[in-house]
């Protein structure tokens, strides 16, 4: 692409050689440095791309080989100059978009966040423009170490953030921390004692205590809230009593396994969109704020579904000019009365199980049983029964602090210790 666009500006001639010896000329040209290309052989001459510097230097050559030379075109700038040599106001208007283009160079009209999962582009950008960094900054405003800093700083799921200038763009990416909801979530701090507590009603399946005083064991039936392992630690002495407490944030791994209740209920009927067949297209185009938009009239007894694609103009991949435009499409509609067949409700009952089911794994709620059916009546349908889950506990709540014990002393010191002789 490089050497076309150089080629381009020196300017080139493709030339027809024919004669007594076309073959002697091309080995001459190639001992003499002069650069010819894209060769081709027409049986009794042949067919070349020459530049200007070239082709001047090779009248000794066609003396010498007794060819002849004719030019077929003529390519490139300096030819275009040329023939356009005196139209001054279309030469003026070149310079004169050279130079605007020069100066919105000098801009950003571009900001590109790459790599989102829970904050949104628009969500970054519109934070950035509340800190002066907007569209039509200048490129010598930009502080990329900066908006790496506010960023950081601002969105705390972001472990690693990168800003960059590419042309009249300015380019984030950014990569989120990519934790659970269930990890995602506040504890109590290691610091500060918490007990375990049962998520819901049910039975430990299964237990595994690292830290704190065990409550329960695996097979006992709990209660929603009921401290599973304790954060508080007896201390005891020779005499196996409590003389003090120790306090931990309790941990440990405590499935409950419990049954849960479920429906869902999705109505037979519908509205049902019928598109007439009718549309109007508009259209619209921006200029920094400036807008002209061309839109036609939609108003009517009928509704309207609205498309509109829009096209930021640029002139390279990464050069992009402060102009938009944009295609509004109508398409008008009634709404009639529908019903979904037994199939249809069936499978919007099947997919919204499915759904609801991924939500309670995405809580870390794993199904176990499944006893849930289907009934289809005559006005909706329902999706009903029971499920049987294992949930692994991860609620805390803060352990009690208590006084420490008063210590007495043992019931045979006390009372004197025996008798005299």
């Amino acid at each position: 692409m490089l050497l076309r666009i150089i080629r381009f500006l020196h300017g080139y001639v493709v030339l027809k050689v024919s004669g007594f010896s076309p073959e002697r000329f091309l080995n001459l040209c190639s001992s003499r440095g002069i650069l010819v290309w894209d060769i081709v052989n027409c049986n009794t001459s042949y067919e070349m791309k020459m530049s200007i510097r070239g082709f001047r230097q090779i009248r000794p050559l066609v003396r010498k080989t007794r060819t002849k030379i004719m030019i077929k075109e003529k390519h490139g700038l300096p030819f275009f100059i040329f023939r356009n040599r005196r139209r001054k106001v279309f030469f003026a208007g070149m310079v004169l978009c050279a130079a605007m283009l020069y100066v919105l160079s000098l801009f950003i009209w571009d900001i590109r966040v790459e790599g989102c999962v829970s904050y949104t582009q628009d969500l970054i950008v519109d934070f950035l423009a509340e800190q002066d960094v907007a569209h039509g900054m200048r490129k010598s405003q930009v502080d990329c170490e900066d908006i790496q800093f506010m960023i950081r700083n601002q969105y705390p799921r972001v472990t690693w953030v990168s800003a960059s200038i590419q042309g009249t763009r300015l380019l984030i990416q950014i990569k989120e921390n990519t934790v659970t909801d269930l990890e995602a979530q506040e504890v109590p701090d290691e610091e500060t004692p918490a007990d375990l507590i049962a998520p819901a009603s049910g039975v430990i399946e299964g237990m595994i205590v690292r830290n704190g005083t065990p409550m329960k064991r695996q097979g006992d039936q709990v209660e929603q809230g009921e401290v599973l392992i304790s954060g508080r630690i007896d201390l005891v002495n020779d005499y196996k009593e409590v003389y003090a407490y120790d306090y931990c944030r309790a941990d440990g791994d405590v499935d409950i396994s419990y049954e849960m209740s479920y429906e869902r209920t999705e109505a037979r009927g519908y509205k049902q969109k019928i598109y007439t067949g009718e549309e109007k297209t508009g259209f619209y185009i921006r200029w920094l704020s400036k807008s002209l938009t061309i839109d036609p009239d939609t108003e009517g007894n009928l509704p309207w579904d609205t498309l509109t694609e829009e096209m930021h103009w640029k002139i390279l991949d990464n050069f992009y000019l402060p102009i938009y435009s944009g295609v509004i499409r109508h398409k008008q509609y009634r709404l009639e009365e529908a019903s979904y067949t037994d199939e249809e409700l069936s499978a919007r009952l099947s997919q919204g199980m499915r759904e609801d089911f991924e939500d309670l794994e995405k809580k870390g709620v794993q199904i176990i049983e499944n006893n849930v059916k289907i009934q289809l009546g005559s006005d909706s349908g329902t999706a009903s029964g029971t499920l049987l889950v294992l949930q692994r506990a991860d609620d805390y709540t803060e352990t009690e602090i208590l006084p420490d014990p008063i210590q007495e002393a043992p019931s045979d010191l006390a009372s004197g210790g025996g008798t005299a002789d």
